[in-house]
């Protein structure tokens, strides 16, 4: 699977139109987006097969999907999320697996309301992509330091 840098050289384009194309931003010319769009269906790609980070301005619903590049198994996600004086925490967030990118599952959810959260999952599980989605913002932006799996 070409990255966001191969898709975008392949389609003439920069990397930040790709990412803002396959974000839904409305805001890129229609024959740049068709394009691109025509590569990713030539491709078979969906915008969620991509390592991104997805934020509105509330952040509410923000995600961030990691491709493992192969399927390992893990029974616990840490999710370091940055200094408390830097950075803020969501409120709620979920852990959600897959093996493809396309069919996803839910194998954690509880407060993110602190540094580290640790997301045990009470079956081991092997899978390729990592989703962590924060449902409900908190009081200041969401930040992800580093994401570890066990």
């Amino acid at each position: 699977m070409p990255t966001i840098h191969e898709l975008a050289e392949q389609a003439g384009v920069s990397a930040t139109t790709v990412t803002r194309i396959l974000g839904g931003d409305a805001g890129v010319d229609a024959e740049t987006r068709e394009r691109v769009l025509k590569l990713v269906r030539e491709l078979e790609l969906t915008s969620d097969l991509s390592t991104a980070a997805v934020s509105g301005s509330s952040y509410e619903n923000a995600r961030l999907t990691i491709d493992l590049g192969r399927r390992c198994l893990f029974n616990m996600v840490v999710i370091d999320q940055g200094a408390q004086n830097e950075t803020g925490y969501c409120s709620r967030l979920v852990v959600r697996i897959s093996n493809n990118g396309i069919n996803w599952y839910q194998v954690y959810a509880a407060a993110g309301t602190r540094r580290i959260t640790y997301c045990p999952i009470v079956t081991p599980t092997m899978a390729r992509y990592i989703r962590l989605v924060a449902l409900v913002p908190g009081n200041r932006p969401w930040s992800v330091a580093e994401v570890y799996l066990q």
